[in-house]
């Protein structure tokens, strides 16, 4: 690894800051830089690649470079944010999701100062800090977006005159209180976390993550998630099927047909379900998120969703349907030029039935940190093994749990830290922590400046559609990877199989459990509140599938030293069934390879995650029954 560190960690900020000094005005501002690759598009057939140095976590940079360098990173966070915020709010009134993404936004300028600073607790000489003292950020976790969509749903419907702030408030109360299992989850090595929540079950996880929200991408897509479904409409006499007979009968409360409810939420005009112009509007903004992703420089690459967007808005503001516009700003102009935390306050309290799967989900989130704080480690350039590494994890670890407190105390979703900027400083070579402030600064300035929450609260659905479809489906890619790096023995096929088709079926038919316990009259309230939340629990197909993944783990029979000798991952039987087909001349057979991660142990038990090195696949190769790949998202 290139960056060194002191026995002592890594230096403080303003060590770092002092040792501008010694510059003069020039390399203070503007260094020696390639700043053209930034900038620099990729051309047919060709890929560019930084020629500029590496500078490392604690390495004083350009003051211009810091700038666009945290620019880049923020926009990065900004994507992830708004996606994730406006699918979790889903039927929130137009201001309050306009706040709670401000919200995000300021929580993850504030943590994240803390995640780059890495401050020591108090009384610990130094042992515990809270943060990482990496260029990390945190953001909004995907994990509990599913999660608030049924829960907040659920408890409007369940308790009739229950405003959405007060049944979103009790979600966020719940979680908030569930997140605090990453305290005592911060005292126990990493490897004990591993054995509980090894990587074939992290990858299922994310897998599940990713189906889950992709039904809800399509939903937005096609104009709302509102008018995708049945809607009730008390007007006028229809007729319904008698379960008990099965015969039609009378009924008032009568269900219109799906597509025939006007769409909301897409400027001033309002089309059925599915409408044709949706439909090709979201392609729009899906077609130029894969045009930047093909063909963009580094700088737009890294910020591909809020490119698009941007240029999904633009697109749709060219077009209008009987005079009426795709895009209105009468909300951004209506809205306040500053904010801050609390000026749309939450009612909080808390709604047991998301408690228990709140505490899957925040005891996955823990192992995806841990997976997060590796990556980011390796991008740096230093070491992912030791007392430090630990250190840093055990400190986003506690830096995770105080960013969930803050935005559950503002009312915000649970918070977790990000995987998306280790793209960013692998293509630019810059993992130096100022970037990380003026990329905190550039948060917090996107969040008291309120006209930037009303901004992306104003985007048209199936503009958010449009890029959520490509996200999720990163999500479920990511998912995927972990997977394939996994030995492919029957015990592992077992947890996949049953997890994944649990974790995917329920989320197609949730009614299935909706009998499983059904307290008799008079049953006090804690047994109807327990009824219902262990029903909401396996009612979500991420915490089920999940559950079900932890559970097949720790009973099955771990698989024999001569099974796994003898067994390939996942990835490997695929890539070996590529391997039979036909290959042209021009493609030779030693063209195709994988990038696998070697995992050991050192003599202390601590894993370590070596460098990635390219191996040619081979159908014969047997592969280190530790191979491992860190879960990042």
């Amino acid at each position: 690894m290139d960056s060194k560190e002191t026995s002592a960690g890594s230096a403080s900020i303003m060590s770092i800051f002092r040792s501008y000094k010694g510059m003069t005005w020039s390399e203070r501002m503007l260094g020696k830089y390639d700043y053209r690759q930034l900038c620099t598009p990729v051309l047919i057939g060709r890929e560019t690649h930084s020629n500029s140095a590496f500078f490392g976590k604690d390495e004083p940079i350009p003051i211009l470079l810091a700038i666009l360098m945290g620019f880049q990173h923020a926009l990065g966070a900004v994507g992830g944010n708004v996606l994730l915020v406006t699918l979790g709010t889903f039927g929130a009134p137009p201001e309050t999701r306009e706040y709670l993404i401000a919200c995000a936004f300021i929580i993850s300028g504030l943590v994240s100062i803390l995640q780059i600073c890495a401050i020591p607790v108090p009384f610990t000489n130094g042992r515990v800090q809270i943060g990482t003292g990496l260029l990390s950020l945190v953001g909004t976790s995907s994990a509990f977006v599913s999660l608030f969509m049924s829960q907040v749903a659920g408890q409007m419907a369940n308790y009739p005159g229950t405003s959405w702030k007060q049944a979103y408030g009790g979600v966020v109360g719940a979680l908030t209180v569930s997140s605090l299992i990453g305290l005592p989850m911060a005292a126990l090595p990493p490897n004990a976390l591993r054995r509980v929540l090894p990587p074939v079950v992290s990858g299922i996880t994310v897998v599940l993550i990713g189906t889950s929200l992709s039904d809800s991408a399509l939903q937005y897509w096609g104009g709302g998630v509102l008018c995708a479904g049945y809607v009730n409409i008390p007007a006028g006499a229809c007729q319904v099927v008698n379960p008990a007979t099965g015969e039609f009968v009378p009924s008032t409360n009568c269900h219109m047909a799906p597509g025939t409810y006007p769409c909301p939420g897409n400027g001033d005009v309002r089309l059925p379900f599915g409408s044709p112009e949706y439909l090709g509007l979201g392609l729009a903004t899906l077609v130029i998120v894969i045009l930047v992703e093909v063909f963009g420089s580094p700088f737009f690459r890294s910020a591909s969703g809020v490119v698009a967007i941007l240029g999904g808005f633009a697109f749709a503001a060219c077009f209008t349907y009987d005079g009426l516009r795709y895009v209105s700003f009468d909300q951004l102009e209506a809205a306040p030029w500053f904010t801050f935390l609390w000026t749309d306050p939450i009612p909080l309290s808390f709604y047991f039935p998301a408690f228990l799967p709140g505490l899957i989900l925040s005891f996955v989130d823990i192992l995806d940190t841990i997976g997060d704080v590796s990556a980011t480690s390796e991008v740096s350039r230093v070491a992912p093994d030791g007392k430090q590494h630990m250190k840093r994890i055990k400190g986003a670890m506690l830096a995770d749990v105080l960013a969930t407190v803050m935005s559950g105390v503002a009312g915000g979703m649970p918070v977790t830290t990000f995987s998306q900027n280790n793209g960013i400083i692998a293509m630019s070579n810059c993992a130096s922590r100022i970037a990380g402030l003026f990329c905190c600064a550039w948060l917090l300035l996107f969040g008291v400046f309120a006209k930037v929450g009303a901004f992306f609260a104003t985007g048209p659905n199936f503009v958010l559609g449009g890029i959520s479809v490509y996200i999720m489906g990163n999500v479920i890619v990511s998912g995927l990877k972990i997977l394939c790096m996994e030995p492919a023995t029957r015990r592992n096929r077992v947890i996949v199989a049953t997890s994944l088709a649990l974790g995917i079926g329920i989320e197609m038919v949730p009614q299935l459990l909706n009998n499983l316990w059904r307290p008799p009259p008079g049953s006090s309230t804690v047994v109807v509140g327990l009824s219902s939340g262990i029903i909401g629990m396996l009612q979500n197909g991420v915490s089920l599938g999940a559950l079900v993944g932890v559970l097949l783990n720790l009973v099955m029979p771990m698989s024999t030293a001569e099974e796994l000798s003898c067994t390939r991952s996942f990835g490997e039987q695929m890539a070996s069934m590529i391997a039979t087909l036909p290959v042209t001349a021009a493609a030779p057979a030693g063209a195709l390879a994988l990038k696998v991660q070697s995992h050991t142990s050192n003599d202390d038990g601590n894993s370590t995650d070596n460098e990635t090195s390219t191996r040619p696949i081979n159908p014969t190769y047997m592969p280190s029954p530790s191979g491992h790949v860190n879960p990042s998202v």
